[in-house]
Parts: structure tokens; sequence; C-alpha cells
């Protein structure tokens, strides 16, 4: 063999080196990136090109809903009370959730019904935008209805309203985001997700609806 040959041969075999070492690497490196906790995926959604504009329901008083948390996989249920208006009214154990619909970061302590009244009834594009003041200072609030689709449940398959909220104080760095999938069909909510910039990291499913017993 020539030098030209050993030369292009010790080149080649080096390539070769680099190429597992960095195959190597990339597998060690996806290892560490890898999350400490498995997350349960969402419900498996399909394009919705249109779905019939709709006012927004609720369940009646005493209906029993099961959700199971995407994040631990717990399933909980939630205790539907009287609704006042457009407040959502529920209990889950002793935890009270009472918050408007479209936008699950306002309820009736700082926030008036009247200021979504333009999302209503619901159609993708509908989008207002309003001040509340809570607790922590005054904040500004943008809810849209940014599209139509089709969530595979284990309740079967229900066509929704995807429901965007944004809450923003107004002197601080705090920012909330919501989603809620909101299926005319079913009168309820079906899916939630909110997050914000301290940590705040909730999302659940709607499983199983159980009728109020006679």
């Amino acid at each position: 063999m020539s030098s030209e040959e050993n030369r292009t041969g010790s080149a080649f075999g080096f390539r070769q080196g680099i190429i597992v070492l960095l195959l190597a690497a990339s597998v060690a490196l996806g290892a560490c990136q890898a999350p400490a906790t498995n997350r349960l995926p969402g419900a498996p959604a399909q394009p919705l090109a249109q779905l019939a504009a709709s006012e927004v329901d609720y369940l009646p008083a005493g209906t029993v809903l099961l959700w199971r948390n995407l994040n631990s996989g717990e399933v909980m249920e939630e205790h539907v009370a009287q609704h006042a208006g457009g407040l959502y009214n529920a209990y889950i154990g002793t935890h009270h959730s009472f918050y408007y619909v479209p936008d699950p970061l306002a309820d009736n302590e700082n926030t008036e019904v009247a200021d979504m009244n333009g999302l209503f009834p619901l159609r993708v594009g509908n989008k207002v935008m309003f001040n509340r003041h809570p607790k922590a200072g005054k904040m500004i609030d943008t809810v849209e209805v940014v599209r139509a689709e089709t969530l595979q449940l284990p309740l079967g398959a229900v066509d929704t309203f995807v429901i965007d909220s944004e809450s923003r104080l107004i002197e601080g760095n705090w920012i909330a985001n919501a989603a809620v999938w909101y299926a005319p069909a079913l009168h309820c909510v079906v899916q939630i997700e909110i997050k914000d910039t301290d940590g705040d990291d909730r999302r659940r499913q709607l499983i199983e609806i159980r009728k109020p017993q006679a």
C-alpha cells in the first residue's frame, strides 16, 4: 500500500471515530435532557374547518365530572354546583372552583361578565380585551376564540372551540396563559391548560360525565 493510501485510510478511520464519538455524545446528551417525570399526552386533535356559533352553557348542579391530570395521571372528581349567571361553580374535594368559562384566570371577584360579551356567540376570531384588578394588582386580559378542533377523548370524539387567554400584570413581569376546549354538544369544557411565569402548570382532560342522581 502506498503512503498516499495509508494517509487516506488513516483519515477515513479518523473521520469514522469522530462520527462514533458524536453519536455517543448525542445519545448521552438526550438521556441527560430527558424529563424527570413522564407527561401524559393531551387528547389527539384534528383541525375542524367550521363549528356552528354557540353560546356557553353549563351542566346541571349535581353533575360529576371525572378529570385526568395530564401532568401526573391522577384522576379527580369535580362536583358541579349551581352556576351564577356566566360564572362556573364547582368543587374538587374542598377546593371551590369558580371562573368565567372563556377565561379561567378571571372570576366574579375582579371581573365583570359583560367584559366578555364580545366573545358570544362563540365563533373563531372573536376577541376581547379588558382590565381586572385582583389582589396581585391591575391586569389586562386578552381572550380569543382561536380555532375549532375535534378532540379524541375517552368519552368519544368531541367538537370544540379552543379559547386562549393571556393575563398580564400591568406593573410587573407576571404573565399567565390559559387554554380551554369548550364542547357545545356537551355543554362543558373538556380540556384545560394553565401556565404562568411563577411556575404554575395545570393540565387536565375530561374522561367521564356522570349525570346528577335522581
